[in-house]
């Protein structure tokens, strides 16, 4: 059976970035979360949600990219879409994890101004 290949973009803003490095490994791991809102319903209220899609690099694209990613970063990501089961200790059933093998990241923020640069400290 052939192997089947489950690639997907995500864009939205990042969380906290989690760097790890360890003799066999360097990881950075964030979340990139995309909102949603619905139209009025009839009596105007309006839902809003929140998805997270959990990213992952490793090796030197992890090392090269640290510096530039932070929390609240605008950014597009493509890569392999991965799903997980484990089960807590405390839970009857397995949850489904979903975890993004990042193949490339594009920042989308605006690149600051020397004016705005100033401004911010940055």
């Amino acid at each position: 059976m052939a192997q089947q290949t489950k690639t997907c973009t995500v864009i939205g803003y990042t969380g906290e970035p989690t760097y790890t490095e360890t003799e066999a490994v360097t990881r950075l791991q964030f979340g990139v979360a995309v909102n949603y809102e619905s139209r009025p319903d009839k009596d105007g209220v309006v839902f809003k949600h929140t998805d997270w899609t959990s990213c992952e690099l490793t090796g030197a694209r992890a090392k090269a990219i640290k510096p530039f990613l932070s929390k609240g970063s605008y950014v597009s990501v493509t890569g392999d879409l991965r799903w997980f089961e484990f089960k807590k200790k405390d839970a009857d059933k397995p949850e489904t994890l979903e975890s993004l093998r990042v193949q490339q990241i594009v920042f989308l923020d605006k690149k600051p101004t020397t004016g705005e640069a100033a401004a911010d400290g940055t």
